[in-house]
């Protein structure tokens, strides 16, 4: 909720759309919040707070049956265009090489905390992410 908290202050607006007592998310409720003007559904497939897995699927047949892109978080990015096989292998495979890549670099974590590899790797990742935000933000021609 955070970008989208800070896109609204540049004049985005979104509908957020809320799930049950129990957790769980009707497709039909988000079917319901789309309007006219909706151009994108972001949705996460599994709660980090509560551990629900949400119905991505089904929200995702809505979106493609409006013509919609479907987002999901991060590790789930989705776009309901291509092939759902596909999608999965990808997915899949990239979690697999993610993991090998972490475990062989000793970048990965463990219950003795993190390991120093770990967080150069965590501090080059930031310092690229704010290169390609700065060189996005003003290298572009207006």
């Amino acid at each position: 909720m955070r970008p989208l908290t800070s896109l609204a202050r540049a004049g985005v607006t979104f509908t957020r759309v809320a799930c049950a007592p129990d957790d769980t998310l009707d497709p039909a409720d988000v079917a319901a919040a789309m309007g006219p003007k909706t151009r994108l559904v972001i949705m996460t497939h599994a709660s980090n707070v509560c551990g629900t897995i949400l119905p991505l699927a089904e929200v995702g047949a809505i979106a493609q049956r409006t013509r919609l892109c479907m987002v999901g978080g991060i590790r789930d990015m989705i776009l309901f265009r291509e092939s759902k096989l596909l999608l999965g292998f990808v997915a899949i495979l990239g979690l697999a090489m993610g993991a090998a890549f972490c475990h062989n670099f000793g970048l990965a974590s463990s219950a003795d905390g993190t390991t120093p590899a770990g967080r150069v790797a965590v501090v080059a990742g930031l310092v690229v992410v704010v290169a390609i935000a700065v060189a996005n933000t003003f290298g572009r021609k207006r």
